[in-house]
């Protein structure tokens, strides 16, 4: 199967484009896709078999359990705010905010 088939919450968008013909609208009979649980039994996840791959586990470089009032938790969660949403921190320099408390 292409990977788009194990996309969560992929959109679609439906409407037609100025200068081309309308799309065509082709209504089906049949159960919902969602509502088909019987399908469960003979799933294919993303790797090719029958059971899903293990979940990876991210490493953050530094430890980020603690209490509310840990100073390093509270740094971090300044820088996280200052960095623009479209630039993520690379794990270096992760690594050297955290060695600076």
């Amino acid at each position: 199967m292409a990977g788009e088939s194990f996309v969560l919450s992929q959109a679609f968008y439906i409407g037609g484009i100025v200068g081309q013909p309308q799309p065509k609208v082709i209504v089906t009979e049949g159960a919902r896709i969602d509502l088909c649980d019987f399908l469960d039994a003979t799933r294919i996840y993303k790797n090719g078999t029958s059971t899903p791959t293990a979940p990876r586990v991210w490493e953050a470089g530094y430890d980020l359990e603690g209490d509310d009032d840990d100073p390093r938790l509270l740094q971090e969660c300044q820088r996280r705010a200052a960095t623009p949403r479209n630039t993520t921190a690379s794990a270096q320099d992760r690594a050297a905010s955290a060695s600076t408390t």
